[in-house]
């Protein structure tokens, strides 16, 4: 019996045992793709469905408002929703801090969170429950991403790192970003007018790449959601391709794992092996 929303159920016609099967995620509106290192999590308005590598299947659970921002944290979720970070583990669900405002991304670090909004970047214990402002204010960030000495935020003021021995912000290009990631001893970078930044060390360069709406790697190359399909991006080679026999819809989120290149685009979600596009 195939339902709206809720999978498919199986019914042994002897005993009317019935049996639940979840091949994909309940949602049609994923929103955006989030890699772990366990698994996959497909963020809906109001729900998360979560691929496990191991079992190869989907659980999925609903809550009652939209949410905002989700990150998986120590056997748990920490969500935003309705203005407030709530942690969800298991069946209980309780508010961890003060209202919170237009939370736009999340990040690990060490024991705590970062969470960054629309007027600056947060730190919040787990264990207190205490938040901790960390700068940017009145700066919208979009993306979160932290190593042992810094942290850097994908702002719409540009770039900026953030030291943790000297706690003190510099701004490292005065161009807006919406995405980041580390890449070998890179790092990668989505502008707003979507085209792809090389940073090494403190050189800086535009490649010759457009209408790139998000990004992942399988650890020797990048891989490209597009406008137009998937890309490929090999920078030992620094050469660029694209995927032609894929659909050429629009891509909003990518998350490259276990070999498999899973793309969201307008119309569908799909997977591919990384295999197929060598």
């Amino acid at each position: 019996m195939g339902t709206s929303g809720f999978g498919i159920f199986k019914y042994n016609s002897l005993t009317w045992e019935k049996s639940h099967i979840a091949f994909s995620p309940y949602t049609p509106d994923i929103r955006k793709l989030l890699k772990e290192p366990e698994g996959i999590y497909f963020l809906g308005d109001n729900s998360i469905s979560f691929y496990n590598f191991s079992t190869d299947s989907f659980v999925n659970i609903r809550f009652d408002n939209n949410l905002d921002a989700v990150i998986p944290f120590q056997n748990r979720f920490i969500i935003n929703s309705a203005n407030r970070l709530l942690s969800i583990e298991g069946n209980f669900v309780y508010p961890i801090s003060e209202p919170i405002k237009n939370v736009t991304a999340f990040s690990h670090d060490g024991e705590d969170i970062l969470f960054a909004t629309r007027d600056g970047l947060y730190r919040l214990n787990t264990k207190a429950n205490a938040t901790q402002f960390l700068g940017l204010a009145d700066m919208y960030i979009y993306r979160i991403l932290t190593d042992s000495i810094s942290i850097y935020a994908a702002t719409e003021f540009g770039l900026y790192q953030y030291e943790r021995e000297k706690k003190s912000w510099e701004r490292l290009i005065n161009l807006p970003f919406l995405d980041l990631m580390k890449f070998d001893k890179k790092h990668y970078l989505i502008s707003f007018s979507h085209q792809l930044y090389e940073l090494a060390g403190d050189s800086i360069r535009a490649l010759p790449y457009m209408n790139i709406n998000c990004f992942d790697s399988d650890g020797s190359r990048l891989y490209l959601g597009t406008s137009l399909g998937l890309a490929i991006y090999d920078p030992d080679r620094q050469s660029y391709r694209t995927a032609p026999y894929l659909p050429k819809d629009k891509i909003n989120s990518i998350v490259v794992a276990n070999d498999i290149v899973w793309l969201l685009t307008d119309r569908a979600l799909l997977k591919i092996a990384v295999a197929e596009l060598k």
